[in-house]
């Protein structure tokens, strides 16, 4: 397998020391079982252990195998859609410890968590919006750009960024 020296290694990748040599002062580290990256000891510390992640990290990874602790915690946090998540992670083994009650309930919470950050109703107030079901002023909006939704990020003589009905068309 040839060894690369550290390039296409991103930020949260996890990988396997496989070796550290001494002499040449290096470690290498095998990246989604096939991938060696070799690192010197003057960039270990661009490396971070790790030995557990949590749900929300692991998303968009793969694991041979995944070990699940289940404790009793908040039931808005403890959902079917965690479960899952949790649970598609592994390739071939799945173990999980602790409670059986605790599990029972996240099979049956198929309450999805909202979130209310205040975005439609902002954004309706800058394009003078009325409602919800008034597409037609959202697609009379240039973009986002030309409007200040975060504190004066926007360019009004910019006319660049995604218009408002291509970007969020439940407006």
């Amino acid at each position: 397998m040839p060894v690369d020296s550290g390039t296409g290694v991103f930020n949260g990748d996890s990988g396997i020391i496989q070796k550290i040599d001494s002499r040449s002062e290096t470690v290498t580290v095998c990246f989604d079982e096939e991938r060696l990256v070799e690192y010197s000891f003057q960039d270990l510390e661009d490396l971070e252990l790790a030995y557990a992640v949590t749900v929300h990290k692991s998303q968009g990874s793969e694991y041979p195998a995944v070990i699940l602790p289940l404790l009793s915690g908040p039931a808005g946090l403890f959902n079917r859609n965690l479960l899952y998540t949790a649970v598609t992670r592994a390739r071939s083994c799945v173990v999980i410890l602790g409670s059986s009650r605790t599990l029972e309930q996240m099979t049956a919470n198929v309450r999805e968590n909202r979130r209310y950050t205040g975005l439609k109703e902002r954004i309706h107030e800058i394009f003078g919006i009325a409602g919800s079901g008034r597409r037609e002023a959202a697609d009379e909006a240039q973009s986002f750009a030309s409007a200040d939704l975060f504190g004066g990020y926007g360019n009004a003589d910019a006319g660049h960024g995604p218009s408002l009905s291509e970007e969020m068309p439940g407006l």
